[in-house]
């Protein structure tokens, strides 16, 4: 079961959610304590996410780029209690097709490889590992994965980049997507996972939550 947990991603919010109702005793000791030390390494790995994601939109904004976080940290307060309960892999942000390259070129010359395009979207690698195993789930590592997601600038048609909204998230200004494009945007990620072949059921969790 534990495993299911952690792939699941709700290992955390398990935890979270046991201590809450004061029932944390009626876990085996040897299960609690490897669930306390898992949170205890998972808020030093958030630390140090927020800390990547700050540096990487500093540059951005002296670059006066155009952009916007997506999903991580902008699901706090709304789907997450606490950004250390979530088990995040990688930093994403939205950015205008006329930024892209500019984007591109600071996350290069911050040590990223660009290692994947897929579409619209580019995933850069840092200190990248060849797999991450269970036991290091939550562990502070040094390697970031950063996705770019491009928004293409198409004539007549508005884009959320349009409507962002500045929220100080952990002593920094950030741009964040409108309430409305957010909802939107977290409903159609947990969607697109449910018709996948594979899909976490902290996406759906998360959902409910900001519903």
């Amino acid at each position: 079961i534990l495993r299911w947990l952690d792939i699941s991603g709700l290992a955390l919010y398990f935890l979270d959610r046991i201590v809450g109702l004061k029932l944390a005793d009626w876990l085996p000791s040897i299960v609690l304590a490897r669930l306390q030390e898992n949170l205890a390494d998972n808020t030093e790995r958030t630390r140090g996410m927020i800390a990547e994601s700050i540096a990487i939109q500093q540059k951005f904004q002296e670059a006066r780029l155009s952009y916007a976080n997506l999903k991580g940290l902008t699901l706090w307060p709304n789907s997450v209690p606490r950004p250390e309960l979530r088990s995040q892999f990688d930093l994403d942000f939205l950015v205008a097709e006329e930024s892209a390259p500019e984007a591109r070129s600071i996350l290069e010359q911050s040590g990223y490889r660009l290692y994947v395009v897929s579409g619209r979207s580019w995933e850069f690698k840092l200190n990248e590992k060849p797999g991450v195993s269970l036991k290091d789930l939550y562990k502070p590592l040094p390697s970031h994965a950063v996705e770019l997601h491009i928004e293409s600038n198409v004539p007549g048609c508005s884009s959320p980049l349009e409507r962002v909204e500045r929220r100080n998230l952990h002593g920094c200004m950030m741009p964040v997507l409108s309430p409305i494009d957010l909802f939107l945007g977290q409903g159609l990620h947990a969607y697109k996972h449910v018709c996948s072949e594979f899909s976490r059921v902290a996406h759906l969790l998360e959902f409910r939550r900001h519903v």
